[in-house]
């Protein structure tokens, strides 16, 4: 049910989906079913149904992992309501629920998406002193992107040399254009150049590459 409800709302809209989901028998509506009809809320950023979807999934009882929360945190994100945000993070820390490395990393985007500097480096202590969370590299290019964005360009290279730590061989060639990119806004033409070395000698040779290259030679 829950599946059907996805491609109805994928191939005949949000409306139909909504009819559907009126159709359903009471005790057919689980969690699934509730959590389909809120991603695809968050999707189309339809923030008072989703908030009227959240609120009934929390009467049902079904608000007991980071799920839900982080479209929620997501939705809040992306449509700018940061104060929203900081209550939902507030409430699951009242209610024992645990983050996870998708909870930080909106977390990240959000603050750095406002130059929130104090709250962004909250975020990072969390991430450095919780073992059980992984953030990958793209987390600390975020929060690299914070303090450009505020004019802190040591702390944005110290970032940026933490996330060139978690790059793995399937995510290299993305991840070191986008530090070159990044390098290159920041003025460190050493840097550039070294990434620019390293990407060719674990990636190889791309157009790509040579684009970001040659604009970041330019910045």
């Amino acid at each position: 049910i829950a599946v059907r409800l996805d491609l109805i709302s994928k191939v005949y809209g949000l409306q139909q989906a909504e009819a559907y989901f009126n159709s359903i028998p009471d005790q057919l509506r689980n969690f699934k079913v509730y959590g389909a009809l809120l991603f695809r809320y968050v999707e189309n950023k339809s923030s008072e149904k989703a908030e009227i979807i959240f609120e009934k999934m929390n009467e049902l009882g079904y608000l007991k992992g980071s799920l839900v929360y982080n479209a929620m945190l997501t939705l809040y994100s992306q449509i700018g309501k940061h104060e929203k945000l900081d209550i939902l993070v507030k409430e699951m820390e009242e209610k024992g629920i645990d983050y996870d490395s998708y909870t930080l990393k909106i977390q990240l985007n959000s603050y750095a998406a406002i130059s929130e500097i104090d709250k962004l480096e909250k975020v990072l202590m969390k991430i450095e002193a919780d073992p059980l969370v992984n953030v990958d590299w793209n987390g600390y290019v975020i929060a690299a992107n914070g303090f450009l964005k505020a004019g802190l360009l040591e702390k944005a290279s110290t970032m940026l040399r933490r996330s060139e730590q978690l790059i793995s061989n399937k995510t290299s060639k993305f991840a070191y254009e986008v530090l070159l990119t990044l390098y290159a806004t920041i003025g460190n033409k050493d840097e550039v150049y070294r990434i620019w070395n390293m990407y060719k000698n674990m990636v190889g040779l791309y157009n790509s590459g040579y684009l970001c290259m040659l604009s970041s030679l330019l910045k």
